[in-house]
């Protein structure tokens, strides 16, 4: 199995910040809509820099549990996300 890489490296994944920092109202907005909330657990399918995983790792909280697939290896590390490279099937 390929490891997934971003395409750009660092410069992709600075692209996807600041279009997940753009999108941040939406997303959150979104993720508010769906009533994600405290204790709950999350999936993030495709997340790719994981900036999405983040924020519903901070909304779900400590008791909660957000989990990230397909991610690269360096990523901010929180007690209460997982990241995954592995596929489902």
């Amino acid at each position: 199995m390929s490891r997934y890489v971003i395409r750009g490296g660092k410069e992709g994944k600075e692209r996807l910040k600041l279009i997940s920092q753009v999108l941040l109202p939406t997303t959150a907005q979104l993720l508010h809509t769906v009533r994600l909330g405290q204790g709950m657990k999350c999936l993030d399918v495709g997340c790719g820099g994981g900036f999405v995983t983040l924020l519903m790792a901070s909304i779900v909280g400590p008791q909660g549990k957000a989990v990230g697939r397909r991610m690269l290896q360096r990523v901010k590390r929180r007690r209460n996300t997982i990241w995954s490279m592995r596929d489902f099937c």
